[in-house]
């Protein structure tokens, strides 16, 4: 874990999606499933977390099929949901002046990842001192090339610049993982595995000024 304090904002957590039913499952029993997963998870890092109870694309209108969720020319700000999001991440942002927020980088082009990083971009381009930070978004990212992070990065921020969490076990990130049964198939550990081998970590990008920040910090990640 991360020695910190940590809060998670669930954001899109209404699904009728499983490995099993991929958009086809009743709402309510997944939702229910998905959420006791997430609910075991925090349990287990000793993180308190909220949901905010948003669907995720499947369950939202102008969605209708996985190539829809995860398609290279997704307009995020098209999202009906875009604005009302966008106004509570930003609370958030404003209630936590001191804080190290993390958001995804939308590499990999899910839809609402796609959305959160868009709201959070813009957000630190209107307040530059924000300590806000761009992981990249597991396991999607293991399916493409390391160039290709680069370059999606770059035409997100070019001054952006990375920092490696090292870690020292892959294998303790992977038994957390595990517990999220209804959503990650083999493939999803696969490249989960994968690419955090190939980072020797958990890479994070930012401006200049929060990565040397974040580096001045102690962090130890076990």
């Amino acid at each position: 874990l991360i020695e910190r304090d940590i809060f998670v904002y669930d954001i899109f957590s209404v699904s009728n999606y499983t490995i099993m039913q991929q958009g086809t499952g009743n709402p309510e029993e997944v939702t229910k499933i998905r959420n006791e997963e997430e609910r075991r998870v925090m349990e287990l890092l000793c993180v308190d977390y909220e949901l905010w109870g948003y669907p995720e694309p499947l369950l939202r209108d102008g969605y209708t099929h996985l190539d829809n969720i995860f398609d290279p020319e997704g307009k995020p700000k098209s999202d009906k949901l875009y604005a009302e999001i966008e106004s509570k991440v930003s609370g958030v942002c404003e209630s936590n002046p001191n804080a190290n927020i993390f958001f995804p980088m939308g590499l990999g082009h899910h839809i609402d990842h796609l959305i959160i990083a868009s709201i959070a971009l813009g957000i630190l381009r209107k307040h530059p001192s924000l300590k806000a930070y761009f992981y990249e978004d597991q396991p999607y990212v293991g399916g493409i090339s390391l160039d290709e992070v680069t370059g999606f990065v770059q035409s997100s921020n070019p001054n952006f610049e990375s920092h490696t969490f090292a870690f020292d076990n892959v294998l303790d990130k992977m038994s957390v993982l595990k517990h999220y049964k209804s959503q990650f198939d083999a493939e999803d550990v696969a490249w989960t595995y994968h690419h955090t081998q190939r980072r020797r970590g958990e890479v994070i990008w930012s401006t200049k000024d929060n990565i040397r920040r974040i580096k001045n910090e102690q962090y130890k990640i076990s």
